[in-house]
């Protein structure tokens, strides 16, 4: 099977969180294109949480759908696609947004004659930059880097070998990293020596061999999110509206937590 016919097949699994317009993108008029405008950096993020120490699959919550760090990053991802394919393809932003909001990104691609190859290869650049971000900012190991910006390099075979997988691990890699620096912050412990007991134990025996509570560590990690938020509106890889929705979602969700 080619490369282009698996990038077609897997890319109609891939997940990516755009704005909520609810306009079709064929035969989009200047008024609905106005109208979607208003409504260009609006967001809907589906429960959006803090992490809850319950058992070994805890911190994995970070990697799934309505975790916060998979929250951001698929805001993030979805920028860059929209981004990448309205280059490509020559059309407004607000009409690709459209199209991947309520056709996805298959139907996009297709519609608007993207070659999934190329669309691959436009996203290379800004996942590179999202692995060495989180390097600099102490987030991955050089050696976690390394091999993700590897991957980074072969990721136009396959999107669930490519991109999907990429931003699976660099989510889990950093969810790793907020829990071990809230753990060790908490329990005046190494950090060396809670990541390497996170490695052996699993985050639910490493907060047992702390003698934390589930609620501290909670309100630990608050803070550590909400600067990956601002450090993402920084650096221009979502928009200000986008930011303030995910803080306060952020807000809401440790409000609920402490009721």
């Amino acid at each position: 099977m080619s490369i282009k016919r698996r990038l077609r097949q897997s890319l109609a699994g891939l997940t990516i969180a755009v704005l909520p317009f609810g306009l079709a993108a064929n035969g989009l008029q200047a008024t609905e294109t106005a109208r979607a405008q208003e409504h260009l950096n609006t967001i809907q993020v589906t429960d959006v949480q803090l992490i809850n120490v319950k058992a070994d699959r805890d911190i994995e919550r970070h990697g799934k759908r309505g975790g916060p760090l998979a929250s951001l990053t698929r805001i993030e991802l979805g920028n860059v696609a929209t981004t990448s394919i309205a280059a490509l393809s020559g059309q407004p932003e607000v009409i690709i947004r459209s199209a991947l909001r309520d056709q996805g990104l298959q139907y996009t691609l297709e519609t608007y004659d993207v070659d999934p190859v190329a669309f691959a290869e436009s996203l290379q650049p800004r996942l590179e930059q999202m692995v060495r971000a989180a390097e600099t900012a102490g987030r991955l190991s050089s050696d976690q880097a390394t091999a993700l910006i590897a991957r980074v390099a072969d990721s136009t075979d396959s999107m669930e070998k490519g991109p999907r997988s990429i931003l699976r691990d660099l989510t889990r890699l950093q969810a790793q990293s907020l829990f071990s620096e809230s753990v060790s912050e908490l329990s005046g412990a190494p950090l060396a020596e809670v990541r390497a007991t996170l490695e052996a134990e699993g985050p639910k025996k490493t907060v047992d061999a702390y003698d934390l509570k589930r609620g501290e560590l909670r309100q630990a990690m608050r803070p550590k999110i909400a600067a990956l938020i601002e450090e993402a509106e920084a650096e221009g890889r979502i928009t200000a509206d986008q930011a303030e929705s995910l803080e306060e979602r952020l807000e809401d969700s440790g409000e609920k937590k402490r009721d």
